[in-house]
């Protein structure tokens, strides 16, 4: 299961059958605002709308059907207060 790119310092986690993969780090050492799904039965990556802040390692929930990136850290910013809530029905950060 190759990853679409490099990354580290990012928030995985299995739900509902797919694995994803929340911000990270890239090989250049940037933070990164991309959320990606791995399906293990048709072992395709698709990729989700990007978060607004690049974050790594950021605290992930999920609830009521939303996925919620909390906190992280990124070198611009330092350690993060924010949240980003991605509503899977509407396939959009609010």
């Amino acid at each position: 299961m190759p990853l679409l790119h490099w990354v580290t310092s990012m928030h995985s986690f299995y739900i509902q059958g797919l694995m994803y993969i929340v911000g990270g780090c890239n090989d250049l050492g940037e933070e990164l605002t991309t959320v990606e799904t791995f399906n293990p039965v048709t072992q395709e990556w698709t990729t989700l709308p990007n978060m607004t802040t690049p974050r790594s390692y950021a605290g992930v929930a999920v609830l009521d059907d939303c996925l919620y990136a909390v906190g992280g850290w990124n070198q611009a910013e330092g350690a993060l207060k924010s949240v980003e809530k991605l509503d899977f029905a509407k396939v959009q950060f609010l």
